[in-house]
């Protein structure tokens, strides 16, 4: 649960944790510091491993030290060794499958065979192989007053290729690989993902259309979280599986076009478990969601021989109608004792608004497009650049 992206979304949510009540000195400095209900809990948890001993030696005595005679330093240490990365990590995959299942997110753009070309519908060249290629970036900021806030930047590319098997259905499959940064974060972090999807779309005559696709992938994390001469870095694992439908209707002129449509998406991820540079063990944790989805785009179809061009609007937005997975997230100490943190989700509630520009000709489309997501307490702006070439 990263700055690069323009989609909607809105509200965030913190499983509730049991009031926890400080058994140490370090716990009620936290505490009185009005810390996050779980800190004060990590707070206890280092306060039971004796100062200057072992592998994380250097943090405990510099813990001891900086809770004695600099009580800013002593919080900022312990926020920044129990940085809460829930957010990041579900922000971050959820962003990488919206780009991955860009391939389907709109209708086909003509069927194969039988209309004048310009009608938008159909083609009068029979093409039978289509090549998307994508570029993206931009940049996301999420606030909490749960140690879990992160700013991101991004840049990913992805291609995917389909065939039609009949004049208005196809069968696709792509690849997309992503980089991400966190910046001006807590702990930092360089994010590495790939993700493989196969597809299917149908076009009718009239306009109907119904796209569907499966998608699977994984993230690497590259995370250091460092203060003063202590350094605590790890790298991990993100898996995550994903499938999507969608169906709606393509209206098209000769001058304006119009498509609405709903959507449905499952996503679901887990990270596995992994073992910190200070030798605090993170539990492998999992989430799953539901997501119901409504889009419109509109525009212009401005002919100019054999070629069109298409300025157009989207707005969209979503709810998450049923979240599954872990409330929790165990990490243990190397003298064996253990402190909870929340997963961190987001709110249910998203919201998506877009301009987009594009050129048509018969064998090829240019389509620039900028999105804004939107959800509470996060915010991503995405641009994006598309070519596709028809065969």
């Amino acid at each position: 649960m990263k700055k690069i992206y323009v989609v909607l979304m809105m509200i965030s949510s913190v499983p509730a944790l049991a009031e926890y009540t400080p058994t140490t000195p370090y716990g009620t400095t936290m505490k009185n510091l009005g810390s996050a209900n779980y800190l004060i809990g990590a707070a206890d948890a280092w306060a039971s491993v004796v100062p200057g001993w072992g592998a994380n030696g250097l943090l405990t005595s510099g813990l001891a030290a900086s809770h004695v005679a600099d009580i800013p330093l002593f919080k900022s240490t312990i926020s920044l060794i129990a940085y809460n990365d829930s957010a990041l990590t579900i922000f971050e995959i959820n962003k990488q499958i919206e780009n991955g299942f860009l391939a389907i997110s709109n209708p086909l753009s003509a069927r194969r065979t039988d209309c004048v070309w310009s009608d938008g519908r159909c083609d009068v060249v029979a093409k039978s192989l289509i090549i998307d290629i994508y570029a993206f970036g931009g940049f996301s900021k999420y606030d909490s007053d749960d140690n879990a806030a992160f700013e991101t930047m991004r840049a990913s590319a992805a291609l995917s290729a389909k065939i039609y098997l009949t004049d208005g259905f196809v069968l696709g499959a792509g690849f997309g690989t992503s980089w991400a940064e966190t910046d001006d974060t807590r702990a930092y972090a360089d994010i590495y993902g790939s993700s493989f999807t196969l597809f299917a779309q149908y076009l009718s005559r009239d306009g109907f259309f119904i796209n569907g696709g499966a998608m699977i992938g994984q993230n690497t994390w590259d995370s250091e979280k460092s203060i003063a001469s202590i350094s605590n870095t790890t790298d991990y694992y993100t898996n995550f599986y994903s499938g999507q439908i969608s169906t709606g209707v393509k209206m098209e002129g000769h001058s304006l076009f119009f498509t609405p449509q709903l959507g449905a998406r499952y996503a679901w991820m887990k990270t596995l478990a992994h073992t910190d540079r200070v030798l605090q063990q993170y539990d492998a944790w999992d989430y799953g969601v539901l997501t119901g989805m409504a889009e419109m785009r509109f525009g212009a179809n401005i002919v100019s021989g054999d070629i069109a061009f298409r300025p157009s609007v989207l707005v969209g937005g979503g709810y998450d109608i049923i979240t599954d997975g872990d409330d929790t997230i165990g990490v243990t100490l190397i003298n064996n004792s253990v402190y909870e943190m929340p997963v961190e989700t987001p709110d249910p509630w998203e919201f998506n608004a877009g301009v987009g520009f594009g050129i048509r000709g018969g064998m090829f489309e240019i389509n620039l497009d900028y999105i804004l997501d939107w959800r509470q307490n996060f915010m991503a702006h995405t641009g994006m650049l598309n070519l596709k070439l028809m065969f």
